[in-house]
C-alpha cells in the first residue's frame, strides 16, 4: 500500500509541480516588454518539446504495455470493449470541456485521463511485473507539461476569450486533481490489483483508449501548435526547425519508454 501511495504521489505530483512552476513564472507578459515576450516564447518552446516527449512515452507505453497485457489477460473482446469505452468517454466529456476554455479543459482533461492512468499504476504493482514502474515514469513525464501548460493558459497566456483565474485558485484546483489521481493509484492497488483477469484486461484497455484519445486530441496538437524560425547568419539560410524538434522529441520519448519497458520485464 505504501509503495502504491509513493508511486501515486510521484506520478500525480508532476501536475502540481508543473502548475507551481508556471505560477512562479508569473502571469501574462506585458505586450510592451520585448524581453518578457521573448522569455515566454522560449518557455513555450521548451514546454512543447517536453509535451512532445511525454506524448512519445505514452504512445509506447499504451502500445507495448497496456494493450499487450490487456490482450494477454482478456483477449480481443475485453481489449476492444475497454479501449473503445476509454476513448469515447474521453471524447464525449471533452465536448463539454470545450466550453470551459483551454486552460480549464487541460486541467479537467488531466483529471479524466489521470484517473485511469493512476489506477493502472496501482494495478500494475500487483498484476504485472514492471508495469507499475513504467506507468509511473510515463505518467510523470506527461503530467508535468499538462500542469505547466494548463496553468499558463488559466493565468491568461492564451485564449483572450477564456476566463482568467487567480494564482491561488489555479494552484488549489491543480492540487485537487493531484490528490484525486494519487487516491486513484491507491484504490487501483487495493481493489483492482487482485481482480479477475478479464476485469484487469478491461481496465488496462480502458486506460489505453483514454490515453490515446488524450494524446492525439490534446498533447500532440499542443506540442506542434507553434513553429518558430531559426536563421543561420553565416549562410543567411532560414530553417523551419520548430516542428522537427517536437517530432524528434516524440521519437525520443517513444524510444526511452520502449527501453524502460524491456528492462523492467
Amino acid at each position: 500500500m505504501l509503495r502504491a501511495l509513493v508511486y501515486g504521489v510521484i506520478a500525480s505530483g508532476a501536475l502540481l509541480i508543473g502548475s507551481a512552476l508556471a505560477v512562479l513564472m508569473g502571469g501574462k507578459a506585458d505586450e510592451s516588454s520585448a524581453a518578457e515576450e521573448r522569455r515566454d516564447r522560449r518557455v513555450d518552446r521548451i514546454n512543447r518539446a517536453v509535451m512532445a516527449f511525454g506524448a512519445g512515452v505514452l504512445l509506447c507505453t499504451l502500445a507495448f504495455d497496456l494493450m499487450e497485457d490487456a490482450y494477454n489477460k482478456g483477449g480481443f473482446d475485453h481489449v476492444t470493449l475497454g479501449f473503445l469505452a476509454g476513448a469515447f468517454l474521453f471524447l464525449f466529456v471533452d465536448l463539454w470541456l470545450d466550453r470551459l476554455g483551454s486552460g480549464m479543459e487541460l486541467m479537467l482533461g488531466a483529471l479524466l485521463d489521470g484517473i485511469p492512468e493512476s489506477a493502472v499504476i496501482g494495478i500494475g504493482l500487483v498484476a504485472t511485473k514492471g508495469l507499475g514502474l513504467v506507468m509511473m515514469i510515463a505518467v510523470f513525464l506527461s503530467n508535468f507539461p499538462e500542469g505547466f501548460s494548463g496553468t499558463r493558459e488559466m493565468l491568461g497566456h492564451k485564449g483572450p476569450r477564456d476566463k482568467i483565474y487567480g494564482r491561488r485558485d489555479t494552484l488549489l484546483m491543480w492540487g485537487a486533481v493531484t490528490v484525486i489521481c494519487t487516491l486513484s493509484t491507491v484504490l487501483g492497488y487495493k481493489f483492482l490489483g487482485h481482480a479477475s483477469p478479464s476485469w484487469i484486461a478491461f481496465m488496462l484497455a480502458w486506460a489505453a483508449g483514454a490515453i490515446l484519445a488524450m494524446v492525439s486530441h490534446t498533447m500532440i496538437p499542443e506540442a506542434f501548435q507553434g513553429v518558430w524560425e531559426y536563421r543561420r547568419r553565416k549562410h543567411a539560410t532560414r530553417f523551419m526547425i520548430g516542428d522537427k524538434i517536437e517530432a524528434l522529441a516524440v521519437v525520443a520519448g517513444f524510444l526511452v519508454s520502449f527501453i524502460l519497458t524491456r528492462i523492467t520485464k
